[in-house]
């Protein structure tokens, strides 16, 4: 919504001296209105001077200025905190996540008493092939 200078000024809560200064300084843009008059969107004023531009509390007549850019403003300001929210949830989840699996990675899980005995080592063929050669012999030997 464009208003005009003195407009900006009063819902701006600044001087329309001041207005200028900073329209000079490039600090505030202006545009033109539908009727091709020199005016200011009030969302450079807020660009600008933030908490400090304050809604119209009353109804003008001849330009139909009202306080609705405030509800347009508020809006879009909460449009962006709910997605800004949605994004740090999905961090906290991620974050949850590589915790959960860090724990896991740092967890003692003792063997429980009773448990299954781990096998016995393996043999190495040497000692495989001189039993077999005992046995061999053992069945060789005649009378036994």
């Amino acid at each position: 919504m464009v208003v005009n200078i003195s407009e900006a000024a009063r819902i701006a809560s600044k001087t329309r001296r001041t207005i200028y200064k900073h329209i000079n300084q490039g600090k505030l843009s202006t545009t033109r209105d539908s009727k091709g008059n020199k005016g200011i969107e009030v969302s450079e004023l807020i660009r600008l001077y933030g908490d400090d531009v304050k809604p119209s509390s009353e109804k003008r007549g001849g330009n139909g200025i009202q306080a609705e850019y405030t509800t347009v403003y508020n809006d879009e300001k909460l449009d962006l905190l709910l997605k800004k929210i949605e994004s740090l949830e999905g961090e906290v989840g991620r974050l949850n996540e590589t915790v959960e699996n860090l724990n896991n990675r740092l967890e003692y899980k003792p063997v429980p008493t009773g448990a299954v005995e781990p096998p016995a080592p393996i043999k190495s063929n040497d000692v495989i092939s001189s039993l077999m050669a005992k046995i061999k012999a053992k069945q060789s030997m005649p009378g036994k």
